[in-house]
C-alpha cells in the first residue's frame, strides 16, 4: 500500500507566510493554455508530486481525518489559501466548509472555476472568488464580472488580463500576507504570467 502525507505548504514568495493546499492542475475543469500552476508543476517536480499526493490523500482518507490533519497543520494561522493550483473536488470542498465552520479565527480563501460552488452554503470566513476561465483585454469588464460572480453567490471575481492588473503583488511586489485584499472580498485583475 502506498503511504502519503498531506502536503501543506507554509507559503511562498507570492503568498508570504500563508499556508496552502493545492491539487494537480489536471483536477481543474478548464485546462487553460496560460495556466501558471501547470508551469509550476513542470518546473518543480517536487511541487507536482506534493499536489498529486494531496489528491491521493483526499481520495483515500476519511473526511474527519483530513479535517483533523489540516487543523493540526495550520493551528494558529490567521489566513489559509486553498488552491494555488488545481481545483476543489466535491470532497475537498466539504472539507473546506468543515474547516471554516470549526476554525472561526482563520480566514480561508480560494479561487475556483466551479460555478456551482457559489450557491452552496459556507461560513463567512470561507471566501470564494469566481475565476473566469479566459483572458480579457478591457479592464472595465472586471466590474461587470464582479457583479455577476456575486449574483452567483461568490464573494467576488478574478480575471486574467494581458496587460492590466490591480494585484499589489504584481504592482508593488508585496505578498498576499501583506495585502490581504482578496481575502477581504476584493475582485482581482491579474496580469498574465509570462
Amino acid at each position: 500500500m502506498t503511504t502519503c502525507r498531506l502536503s501543506v505548504s507554509p507559503g511562498n514568495s507570492k503568498l508570504g507566510r500563508i499556508p496552502s493546499i493545492s491539487f494537480p492542475t489536471r483536477e481543474c475543469p478548464t485546462q487553460c493554455d496560460y495556466c501558471y500552476a501547470r508551469n509550476i508543476e513542470r518546473r518543480y517536480p517536487t511541487v507536482a508530486r506534493a499536489w498529486a499526493g494531496n489528491a491521493w490523500y483526499f481520495r483515500e482518507h476519511p473526511e474527519a481525518e483530513i479535517v483533523e490533519t489540516i487543523r493540526h497543520e495550520i493551528a494558529g494561522a490567521g489566513l489559509f489559501r486553498w488552491l494555488v493550483g488545481g481545483e476543489f473536488s466535491n470532497r475537498a470542498f466539504v472539507v473546506a466548509q468543515q474547516l471554516a465552520f470549526e476554525m472561526h479565527n482563520t480566514l480561508f480563501m480560494s479561487y475556483t472555476k466551479r460555478k456551482e460552488l457559489g450557491a452552496l452554503p459556507r461560513p463567512d470566513n470561507l471566501v470564494l472568488l469566481y475565476s473566469y476561465p479566459y483572458i480579457e483585454t478591457d479592464p472595465c469588464c472586471l466590474e461587470e464580472a464582479d457583479a455577476s460572480a456575486r449574483e452567483w453567490g461568490f464573494d467576488g471575481a478574478s480575471m486574467i488580463f494581458y496587460e492590466y492588473t490591480n494585484c499589489k503583488h504584481q504592482l508593488l511586489g508585496i505578498t498576499c500576507a501583506e495585502c490581504q485584499e482578496c481575502f477581504h472580498r476584493r475582485s482581482l485583475a491579474i496580469r498574465l504570467h509570462k
